[in-house]
């Protein structure tokens, strides 16, 4: 059997704001409210029922917010209860740890976890679309690079919408791509890669090398 591996890559874009309109852009900036008023609201349930588990939490909510926000696209429902159960669970870790002196989190980023259904990427022409109230999407063109050109012939998964304090709006996607893994002979030398957003380091037992990137610090919480 052929050893095969499925490598994940993230890329992100920066959206072109000068190629939509005003009421585009006011709607997205609606979405973006909701989805953190949303977010909050189920931080606050799962708080005051101690729940952790996805599952349980959307049990409990789903319903309640549909017939709440009727012509959201349920799949926001979705992420946000996947989004709650993890900061929720990373704020009961830090607890634990004695390293968060706050009675519950607050989600103040500005943040959407877009799955496989609420947006469609076209990597020929870089543009993405965004599902919006009543069933419409937004179409957004993405600035891009030679960088970027790689990722055409991978798959694209779920992906995040990031508006920034300044006002640019971002789409981080993870891409996947299932490679074939060359046979290694027993006796050849291996050289182990270890790539961080700040820090490449690669080595082997006989040298280890730290290549330093600047490319910034990856935010894995959105809870203060």
């Amino acid at each position: 059997m052929v050893p095969v591996e499925e490598i994940t890559l993230a890329a992100r874009f920066k959206v072109d704001l000068t190629d939509v309109n005003e009421m585009t852009i006011s709607e997205i900036y609606h979405l973006f409210a909701e989805y953190r008023r949303i977010v909050n609201e189920l931080i606050e349930y799962a708080h005051s029922h101690k729940v952790t588990s996805f599952i349980n939490l959307h049990h409990a909510k789903y319903r309640e917010l549909r017939q709440r926000y009727p012509t959201l696209p349920s799949h926001y429902i979705d992420t946000a209860c996947r989004l709650t159960a993890n900061i929720y669970e990373s704020f009961i870790e830090l607890k634990k740890m004695g390293v968060c002196e706050k009675e519950r989190p607050t989600f103040k980023g500005q943040v959407i976890w877009l799955d496989k259904k609420l947006f469609k990427l076209d990597v020929e022409g870089w543009r993405a679309s965004i599902a919006v109230h009543g069933g419409r999407w937004v179409a957004l063109r993405l600035l891009h690079g030679r960088y970027h050109d790689k990722f055409k012939d991978m798959k694209p998964g779920e992906a995040r919408l990031v508006l920034r304090d300044d006002g640019s709006l971002y789409l981080n996607v993870v891409f996947r791509q299932t490679i074939v893994l060359p046979e290694i002979n027993t006796d050849a030398k291996v050289i182990a890669v270890d790539v961080n957003e700040n820090v490449i380091v690669y080595g082997n037992n006989e040298f280890i090398e730290r290549f330093e990137t600047n490319e910034g610090i990856i935010r894995t919480r959105y809870f203060s």
